[in-house]
């Protein structure tokens, strides 16, 4: 896997390099949100039609946009691919006490509770 996601980062580079592509070159966060939005739709349509191959294609295309995003803000020196990364797995272990801590929950209910009680402390301290 980290062979491919290296190759990923070769080819966005290229991509955004001095020799890459121009239309890729221009992009910003703004610009690449009806991209993301469109994916976001042909991924939807994949999964209720129950086509793994297409879902798994459209998946990529979700997946590349996010990726590409980050590294279109860390060439503007706004957040990198690291931030992203710190932060995702920061907000994974603090959501999910029941694993990574000595909460415990017996119930799907209190599961869910336990969540809405720790995303409006983090909203709190925002």
């Amino acid at each position: 896997m980290q062979e491919e996601f290296d190759r990923l980062e070769e080819i966005t580079e290229a991509l955004l390099g001095p020799d890459g592509c121009p239309w890729d070159q221009k992009q910003t966060l703004s610009s690449m949100k009806k991209y993301l939005e469109e994916e976001i739709g042909e991924l939807f349509e994949e999964i209720d039609a129950g086509d793994d191959e297409k879902t798994m294609k459209e998946l990529a295309d979700v997946f590349f946009n996010v990726y590409f995003m980050t590294k279109i803000a860390s060439k503007e020196k706004r957040f990198t691919l690291k931030d992203l990364l710190t932060h995702l797995n920061e907000k994974l272990i603090r959501r999910h006490p029941h694993v990574f801590g000595d909460a415990k929950v017996e119930t799907l209910e209190e599961l869910h509770e336990q969540w809405d009680r720790i995303k409006l402390e983090e909203k709190s301290s925002n």
